[in-house]
């Protein structure tokens, strides 16, 4: 009885000495493709007039595309919205420490309805285009290292290049 009451604490304080971790899961379909008929759905997106942040830090070893998520959920969460309309990002890096700030227009969802045809003026006219979005590349310091070893290696290839000349080959 002793050696129950022993494991059953030590294993209450073990768990209680563990991390906790949550995570969140939700399940998507897509509309499109075989399988599935929708009758399209329109809604009106009501954007405010005053911009919002978010701002999600990390290391060097998370992706930053997922920093760049969970900064948009932290600036759509603050301001009670569903999407973020033009984000823009600044990434801050630190040793190993990036920090992502997001900003842009909350907007919501509102209105919705069924496709009608005033509304399929919109499509035909291209307003639902997406933008052509651009990443800056991060510029890589060049290394002093590796000028003087191309430096070097092309020295050996010209001064072979002289030699087999030379020598007639």
């Amino acid at each position: 009885m002793k050696k129950l009451v022993a494991i059953v604490a030590s294993s209450i304080v073990l768990y209680s000495c563990s991390s906790m971790q949550k995570t969140s899961t939700a399940k998507t379909m897509d509309i499109y493709g075989g399988g599935v008929l929708h009758f399209p759905v329109v809604a009106d997106l009501d954007i405010r007039e005053t911009k919002t942040s978010g701002s999600k830090a990390g290391t060097t070893s998370t992706s930053l595309d997922l920093l760049k998520v969970e900064a948009i959920a932290a600036a759509l969460k603050a301001a009670n919205a569903d999407v973020l309309i033009e984000p823009s990002y600044q990434i801050e890096t630190e040793g190993s420490r990036v920090t992502v700030s997001v900003t842009g227009w909350p907007a919501s969802y509102k209105n919705f309805r069924k496709l009608q045809l005033a509304d399929t003026a919109l499509i035909k006219a291209g307003i639902l285009q997406k933008p052509l979005i651009v990443d800056p590349v991060p510029v890589k310091k060049k290394r002093k290292g590796a000028a003087v070893l191309a430096g070097i290696g092309a020295a050996a290839v010209i001064t072979t290049g002289a030699i087999i000349a030379a020598e007639g080959y």
